[in-house]
């Protein structure tokens, strides 16, 4: 596989000498896999070969594809299907037009296998468990004629019984296949035209019974065994990268760290393997590390270390030239080389890494290059599972979630550019309205609420959609100050107090300053069926995702922490804030809901989109995967009859839009296909909500119209919207859009509309059963209309009573006078601090507040 990619490198290079002076990948295309027929769950891609200017990849999920990929008409043609689950990680190779392919379990697939028989096993076990020949995994497939239009799938079975099949790697000359399994790391000889294997050991040596360190136990020694120490996968460190040579050397990593030469010319298999070199790594890690990609150029291979460094290893001397560390990121993610400028370009980071970034390495001067002008930075925190290039030069780059797609770095006319390691910054408060329209408010009717200011001491001028009532009427509210803290603030509407369950930083110990502290509560809070208030933290920040610092990055004072969002509860019973652990590292999470009789909470985090499932009983968070490639949702509802937790999913650049739905009975995500109806022009929601229970319906709004989803996919496996009316006030074409949405306790939907300056905050209720829409009014307080706010969020007690969420209330001095505020109320503007409130900049002469309309559900 490689031997045929670096030939093309170096004729490429040698052919185009004209090109190598300065070379700028312009064009930056995304090759969505949905539009090519690839679901999600099938289409993380952890291996790519480029052949000329054709690339072939496979993926992994529910089933395999292995797939043909055409960069200049960004076609994918999809040449044959494993069933699955299976993973395919670095188990691809070719020859000639024949792939061979190896399939494997990953760590998620065991566990959720042994979950259905035992839900509290410890995922951390997982290396323990058997892998029985009814999993249908650790086989070999040919996929021949594969530029053809019908090639042939060939299953040649399992090569290493119990064992799946982690890495391949092919001798053409001896018609040869060598593999590493997984996860007992067992080196292995395929012949392809027998069918027979070769299983090769090293003698024996000691290991652990478990990761738990219970005893130890003298083994068969394996090629990737590791001394016992710090353990990965039962003490086995699998390589990713296993080269051939021309003359059919393998290089590849194993054995506390060493780079390993197999010479095939040797009688014994067992004396084919000689350690050649140590793996470049941070002093005292020697032991841990593992090659995760090679590429042989002018003779020499280029290797990227699982320690995230590049080295040069010189067959002929045995001699290693480090070239250090493109970003401060373990792991390289996937290599290539330019055949037009001879660099060296690859990936570093992702998922538990932080941002991943592409990087280039001048070979003669030995310097790196980090970020390029046409992908400064993957969005949303892609993890990487590949890299090639073709030989016109494209740099192909495949992702490796649940929503993968391919990146395509075209290259174009050279440009220069400034390389000054920052992104342009955006405020999103810059063209805000602030003229206002002087017949706004006609054909609007004045609905009086009361206004509860928020102390200024609990607060940095912001807060969104974090709101709930408990059964005592109490209303909570979560705040932010960007970079410092938040609260979960507590209202008594009878009485206008304010109190201050607790800030961010104290209940969690994450300190600090800036975007690595949980310094917002921007989840819509949820009440339990037992009482509680839940909820969930995030980072501030949202505009910056793209120019943080990456864990470890920092300096002294703004370092913060990894874990930037924290789930909480508190029990207005006890009057006890809980602590309920970290959600996933470096993520805030944006999205929440709670099923307390089921035992979860959940949560879609940013900037990685991934769903997260927190269990109440052993404070586990489990990662199902990443949603879509855009901010999440500010609403994630739960259907309190079925436990299914609805969030909108991918939209593709052809105009299909889904809903991923999380399935507790399956413990797995889904997307289903969203089908408009009645002529509405589909979007997704930016805030929604389920009906009542046992009516399967998901409501939400979008352009001008309320809609309801029928979530019974049972007829056609699709999910079905309607328009339901006009979100506005009718007759008025104008309207503000929706931020604050919820389900009544009376079965009815409430929305608000989003306000803005002189715009104004109106109330509507709609009536599944009669199907009709009431106008419930525009905001007022003391007979006149609240000029201007911004809704963020909606809850109700069980009472009917109704509280709105607002930022930016802007009030007349009158209005002022009537606010609802106790003896000791103190409010002042918020003051811009560096590093503290950043985006959104507080208004001056706003108030952060909380208007509540009583008796709000008996209104018709």
């Amino acid at each position: 596989m490689h031997r045929i990619i670096s030939v093309i490198f170096i004729i490429a290079t040698l052919i185009t000498p004209s090109l190598a002076k300065t070379l700028t990948y312009n064009d930056h295309q995304i090759l969505n896999l949905r539009d090519q027929g690839f679901p999600a769950d099938e289409r993380a891609t952890n291996a790519l070969i480029a052949d000329g200017n054709t690339v072939y990849g496979v993926t992994s999920g529910d089933q395999c594809h292995v797939f043909r990929m055409d960069p200049e008409s960004m076609e994918v043609k999809n040449l044959a299907t494993i069933e699955g689950p299976n993973t395919v990680m670095k188990g691809f190779a070719q020859h000639g037009d024949t792939l061979y392919v190896a399939t494997m379990l990953s760590k998620d697939q065991l566990w959720l296998k042994q979950r259905k028989n035992d839900p509290a096993f410890d995922p951390w076990d997982v290396n323990l468990l058997p892998i029985e020949e009814s999993d249908n995994t650790g086989h070999l497939y040919r996929v021949s004629g594969i530029e053809d239009d019908s090639p042939q799938l060939e299953d040649l079975g399992n090569p290493v019984p119990g064992q799946g099949i982690h890495t391949l790697a092919i001798d053409p000359k001896r018609n040869l296949i060598y593999g590493v399994t997984s996860p007992m790391g067992q080196f292995f000889i395929y012949e392809i035209e027998s069918g027979e294997t070769q299983i090769v050991s090293f003698g024996e040596t000691v290991s652990n019974v478990s990761n738990h360190r219970v005893a130890y136990i003298t083994v068969e020694k394996q090629l990737a065994d590791l001394s016992p120490g710090e353990a990965e996968w039962n003490n086995r460190l699998l390589p990713k990268a296993m080269h051939v040579t021309d003359s059919g050397v393998i290089y590849t990593s194993g054995w506390n760290g060493r780079i390993l030469k197999y010479d095939p010319e040797i009688e014994e298999p067992q004396k084919r393997f000689t350690e050649v070199a140590w793996i470049s790594s941070v002093p005292g890690r020697q032991h841990w590390n593992r090659i995760d990609a090679i590429v042989e150029h002018d003779g020499k291979l280029l290797m990227g270390t699982s320690d995230g460094y590049i080295i040069r290893y010189d067959p002929e001397s045995d001699e290693i030239k480090n070239f250090g560390k493109p970003i401060r990121a373990i792991e390289v993610m996937g290599m290539a080389v330019s055949p037009l400028d001879g660099r060296l370009y690859g990936v570093n980071g992702g998922e538990l890494e932080g941002m991943p970034r592409i990087w280039s390495l001048d070979l003669e001067a030995g310097t790196f290059e980090v970020d390029i002008p046409a992908l400064q930075v993957f969005n949303n925190r892609r993890q990487i599972g590949d890299v090639v290039a073709t030989k016109e030069g494209t740099i192909v780059i495949a992702e490796a979630n649940r929503v993968a797609n391919l990146h395509l770095l075209i290259p174009g006319e050279p440009t220069e550019w400034e390389k000054s390691g920052v992104l342009a910054e955006k405020n999103p408060q810059e063209g805000r309205p602030k003229q206002v329209e002087e017949d706004r408010f006609e054909g609007h009717k004045k609905l009086e609420v009361e206004v509860y200011p928020i102390p200024s001491s609990m607060h940095g001028g912001s807060g969104y959609t974090a709101i709930q009532i408990d059964r005592d009427g109490k209303v909570y509210i979560g705040t932010a100050y960007y970079g410092k803290n938040a609260q979960l603030t507590q209202l008594d509407p009878e009485t206008a107090e304010w109190r201050s369950l607790f800030e961010s930083d104290k209940l969690t110990y994450q300190y600090g300053r800036g975007q690595g502290i949980p310094g917002k509560i921007h989840t819509k809070l949820r009440l339990g069926a037992d009482g509680k208030i839940y909820g969930a933290m995030k980072q501030g920040y949202e505009q910056h995702y793209q120019i943080r610092a990456d864990i470890g990055e920092a300096p002294e004072g703004l370092r913060g922490s990894q874990f930037t969002c924290h789930f909480f509860s508190y029990d207005p019973e006890t009057d006890r804030v809980e602590d309920l652990g970290p959600g996933w590292p470096q993520e805030g999470i944006t999205s929440f809901d709670v099923d307390t009789d089921r035992g979860y909470l959940y949560g879609c985090s940013v900037p990685g989109v991934f769903f997260l499932v927190h269990d109440l009983e052993n404070r586990r968070v489990w990662n199902a995967g990443a949603i879509a490639h855009t901010h999440p949702s500010r609403y994630m509802p739960i259907d309190s009859g079925t436990g299914r937790v609805y969030h909108p999913g991918e939209t593709t650049p052809e105009g299909t839009s889904y809903l991923t739905v999380w399935d507790p009975d399956e413990f797995r995500l889904k997307d289903v296909e969203i089908v408009p109806e009645e002529g509405l022009k589909y979007r997704h929601s930016y805030s929604s909500c389920c009906g009542p229970a046992g009516t399967n319906t998901y409501y939400g709004h979008c352009a001008d119209q309320l809609f309801v989803m029928d979530t019974d996919d049972r007829k056609d496996e699709k999910f079905h919207v309607r328009p339901l009316c006009y979100i506005g006030v009718d007759g008025d074409p104008k309207h503000a859009g929706v931020q604050a949405f919820d389900l009544g306790p009376d079965g009815r939907i409430y929305w608000a509309s989003s306000g803005g300056r002189g715009v104004p905050i109106d109330i509507f209720a709609w009536d599944p059963k009669t199907e009709e829409k009431t106008y419930l009014g525009a905001c007022a307080l003391d007979g006149e209309y609240i000029n201007w706010g911004h809704p963020q969020g909606i809850a109700f007690d069980s009472e009917g009573n109704m509280a709105l969420h607002i930022l930016y209330a802007e009030l007349t001095k009158d209005q002022q006078k009537a606010m609802s505020v106790s003896e000791d109320f103190e409010y002042k503007d918020i003051e811009e601090k560096p590093h503290y409130l950043g985006y959104p900049v507080h208004d001056e002469d706003t108030f952060y507040s909380v208007y509540y309309l009583r008796g709000a559900t008996s209104m018709r």
